[in-house]
Order: C-alpha cells, then sequence, then structure tokens
C-alpha cells in the first residue's frame, strides 16, 4: 500500500531506495545467519518487517491526512478493482509458467535449459517495467486525456527500443560464456531465446498499454488480455511443442505474449483515440527520450 502511494505521489526515490534497501538487508540477513531454505525464508520475513518499518517513518514524514468520506463506496470500488487486477495477475502467472509443468512431465530433465533461457530472457523486461511504474504514476496523476496518451506513446517507444537493443546485445553474448555462468549441462539456450525474443519484446511494449489502462481504472482490459494470453499458449503449444520441443515452447510463448499485447494495443487505441502512424517513432523523439530518462 505504502509503495502504490509513493508511485502515485510520483516519489520515485522513496520507492526505489526502500526496494533497494529491503534487499540488500535480505541478502546480509541470509548470509549472517546461514545459508539454507530455512534461513532464506526467515531473512526474507525479517527483512520485511525493517523496511515495513522504515516505510511507515517515511509515511509519518509526508504528513499527509487521508480521510474516507464514503468508506463503503471506497471498499466496494476497492475490491472490484482488486478483484480485476489478481483475476489477471493469477492468469498471467499460468501463461508464464504453466510450459514448466508440460516440459517437466514429458521431457524431465531438460526443463532447467528452458528455464535459464526465459529467466535470461524475461531479464530483459528490467528497462520496460521500470518505465511503466514511471508512467502509470504520471498517467494516474495526469488530467488531460491528450497528455495521459501522448506519455504512454512515449514510454511505449521508449520501452521497445530499450528491449530491443538489449534483446540484441543477448542474443550476441557467446555460447561459451552462458556455459562458463551457467555450466555445461545448460546447452542449447540460444535458439529458445531467439524463439522467445518476439515475445519478449512485445511484453516490453504490452507493459505500457497495460499502466495506461491501469491508470484509468481500466482494469478488465487486464483480465481479458491474460486469457486471451492463456488460450494462445494452450492451442500454440499442442502443435509447437510436439514437433519443435523447447523451440516450440519458446515460440508458442512468443505467441501468447504477442497475442496479449495486440489486445491490448487495440483496447488503448481505442481508449485514447490513436492510430497506427502514432506508434512509428520519428528521430525528435530520440532527444526527448534521453531527457526523459535523465530525470526519472
Amino acid at each position: 500500500i505504502h509503495n502504490q502511494i509513493y508511485i502515485g505521489k510520483e516519489d520515485m526515490k522513496t520507492h526505489n531506495s526502500l526496494k533497494l534497501f529491503h534487499k540488500i538487508i535480505q541478502v546480509l540477513l541470509f548470509i549472517i545467519i546461514g545459508i539454507s531454505i530455512h534461513n532464506f525464508m526467515l531473512s526474507l520475513v525479517i527483512s520485511y518487517l525493517i523496511l515495513l518499518l522504515f516505510s511507515f517513518y517515511r509515511m509519518a514524514q509526508l504528513n499527509d491526512s487521508y480521510q474516507i468520506n464514503e468508506p463503503k463506496k471506497v471498499f466496494l470500488k476497492a475490491f472490484k478493482y482488486g478483484f480485476q487486477i489478481q483475476s489477471a495477475n493469477i492468469i498471467q502467472l499460468i501463461n508464464y509458467r504453466i510450459l514448466y509443468f508440460i516440459i517437466e512431465k514429458s521431457m524431465g530433465s531438460i526443463l532447467g535449459i528452458f528455464i535459464v533461457a526465459v529467466q535470461l530472457a524475461e531479464s530483459l523486461w528490467i528497462p520496460s517495467k521500470a518505465l511503466a511504474i514511471i508512467q502509470y504514476g504520471k498517467v494516474a496523476n495526469e488530467k488531460k486525456e491528450e497528455n495521459k496518451k501522448s506519455l504512454s506513446l512515449k514510454f511505449m517507444k521508449l520501452s521497445f527500443i530499450a528491449t530491443l537493443v538489449l534483446t540484441i546485445m543477448l542474443l550476441l553474448i557467446p555460447d561459451s560464456f552462458i556455459l562458463f555462468v551457467f555450466g555445461k549441462s545448460i546447452s542449447g539456450t540460444k535458439p529458445i531465446i531467439l524463439a522467445l525474443s518476439i515475445g519478449v519484446i512485445s511484453i516490453s511494449v504490452a507493459q505500457s498499454f497495460s499502466h495506461y489502462l491501469s491508470g484509468k481504472g481500466l482494469y478488465f482490459y487486464l483480465f481479458r488480455a491474460s486469457v486471451i494470453g492463456l488460450v494462445t499458449l494452450l492451442i500454440s503449444s499442442a502443435f509447437l511443442f510436439k514437433d519443435y520441443q523447447l523451440i516450440g515452447a519458446g515460440l508458442a510463448t512468443s505467441l501468447s505474449y504477442l497475442a496479449s499485447t495486440l489486445y491490448l494495443g487495440n483496447s488503448f487505441m481505442k481508449e485514447s483515440n490513436s492510430k497506427l502512424n502514432d506508434f512509428l517513432i520519428n528521430k525528435s523523439e530520440f532527444k526527448s527520450f534521453i531527457s526523459l530518462f535523465k530525470i526519472n
């Protein structure tokens, strides 16, 4: 709740500092009390409690007063939004991980290769996720619809460029380096990452669409997009996985992400009255992208 308030107030410095502080405390505790599964859970809980204390201290410094005039109305709206958001999150989590179970049941030990490929590919979402959080705060606070649309398009284009560049860089990393880091048993990740790349780039774009819609309280679009992605994944994997195995799983994942992105993109165009040529990147936008990145 505190994090959402920081985002809503566009206080990204506090939001990011607390996130980083939490991870540092967790790692230090894990090392100090001993490395084991039980101690990992213990360090996680303790670090969250310490983080909460610091967060309460920061909230007290803000000295804001929150008064609910119509608690019943607010509760019903919060329940409605919360149900839509968590339903979308659950379906999306299934989208991200259901192939793990299918691969484990049918192919067993090589699941590790697919997991490494997915983790490497999903690491490329770090810039787009960071930009999407900033975008969410700005859209939620912006009153003019045209400015909401303009901001979202800028963040979408910047996410696309950043993820595209990072994807190319990842694909250029030699196989020998990946084997050195993860072990010789993890071979053949490059073709899987290539199969996942279209989906990874799609999701980086979709994050801007979804945070624009979230900023306007239109969460039902996110649920629908997740369902479309899941249906696409189940249908495509039935054909691709049988013939192409792990590469087919990567292609099915990409098709799932792409289907969700196309739906969200269409929903964005509908709600913002955008046109297809609004998605094109012109030279003048690069300078504004750089300045926007520096500011945030």
